[in-house]
């Protein structure tokens, strides 16, 4: 349990500091190619870039850092994970999961930005076989992503 708690604390601070420089590569290229730019990044800054905050950009932040984390992990590092090393083994269970999350992102600067951090949110469920400390990265990745669009 102790290993299981040492992974807790990896997930919390490597989640929260794998987002910043993928942030920063994507962020660079969307300026210098603007034809390129994520569509959903601009829906979410048009969502989260008000004068003042109400039920909607709460409701919104909620779901980015709170409920999507669970729910993708759930997919693909849970269920996903889970049938891929029933057919092949664990490490095809990380390498899949992890092209497979980048892949449904859909837009190849997205992609670029989340090869870190699903690869780092892969490497949590292979060394500790549960899906909780990713989680815990996803949302520390997430709430970061969040705190650099409205800064």
């Amino acid at each position: 349990m102790n290993s299981l708690k040492k992974y807790y604390k990896i997930a919390l601070i490597g989640g929260s500091l794998i987002s910043i420089v993928p942030a920063m590569i994507v962020s660079f290229l969307s300026s210098m190619f603007p034809s390129i730019t994520p569509e959903g990044l601009d829906v979410a800054n048009n969502i989260l870039e008000v004068e003042s905050y109400g039920l909607l950009q709460y409701f919104f932040i909620f779901l980015i850092i709170i409920v999507s984390p669970i729910i993708e992990e759930l997919i693909f590092r849970g269920a996903g994970w889970w049938a891929v090393e029933k057919l092949f083994n664990k490490k095809a269970a990380f390498f899949l999961t992890t092209f497979l999350f980048c892949a449904v992102h859909g837009d190849i600067l997205q992609i670029v930005g989340l090869i870190p951090i699903s690869l780092f949110f892969g490497w949590l469920r292979y060394k500790t076989g549960s899906i909780k400390p990713g989680i815990v990265a996803h949302v520390a990745n997430n709430c970061v992503g969040c705190i650099l669009m409205v800064i």
